[in-house]
């Protein structure tokens, strides 16, 4: 009901669905999300890690000890932005509605978004700035200070990931916001 009041009232046009962060904001609701998007005439867009993987990554992270800005993008590998964001793409193609990829940081995710335009899904991915031009040697560096800059979610990935996403921003495949 609110999603409604917030196209009717007050012109909303777009609702953001994250599959990230177990126990607050996951896709436990994303299915009837869409629906909803779709018969109001909104734009979903997602942000697609899969959470509850990502709460084991970050177990295993503080087991072994590595709780530095390192441990972030440790926890999140890129196979866990690409499988949620095929999961994610998957559930738009079954209720028929466009989706918005939002942080694309990984090839993971790119070949997944790529992948449903070739089939002629109504998909985009958003890559982030930082994503296109760095790579995580940065959440190495030895001063926390500098590292922690560093972190965000997905997380900068590794060098080649960077080229791969200049490269689909280029030939359209992603776009940027």
């Amino acid at each position: 009901m609110q999603m409604e009041v917030m196209v009717k009232e007050h012109g909303i046009n777009s609702f953001k669905f994250f599959m990230a962060y177990k126990g607050s904001l996951m896709d436990d609701l994303l299915l009837e999300g869409l629906q909803k998007c779709k018969s109001l005439g909104a734009l979903a867009m997602v942000h697609a890690e899969n959470g509850d993987a990502v709460a084991e990554g970050q177990q295993r992270m503080i087991d072994l000890g590595i709780t530095g800005p390192e441990g972030h993008a440790l926890s999140r590998p890129p196979v866990l932005e690409g499988e949620a964001t095929s999961r994610a793409i998957r559930l738009a193609k079954f209720v028929n509605t466009p989706l918005y990829v939002v942080h694309v940081m990984s090839t993971d995710a790119m070949e997944e978004i790529a992948k449903a335009k070739r089939e002629g899904q109504r998909v985009i991915g958003e890559p982030v700035v930082s994503g296109l031009v760095l790579d995580d040697s940065w959440l190495w560096d030895p001063d926390f200070a500098t590292a922690s800059k560093y972190v965000m979610s997905p997380s900068i990935r590794e060098a080649g990931h960077n080229k791969a996403l200049q490269a689909a921003l280029s030939s359209g495949i992603s776009q940027e916001d």
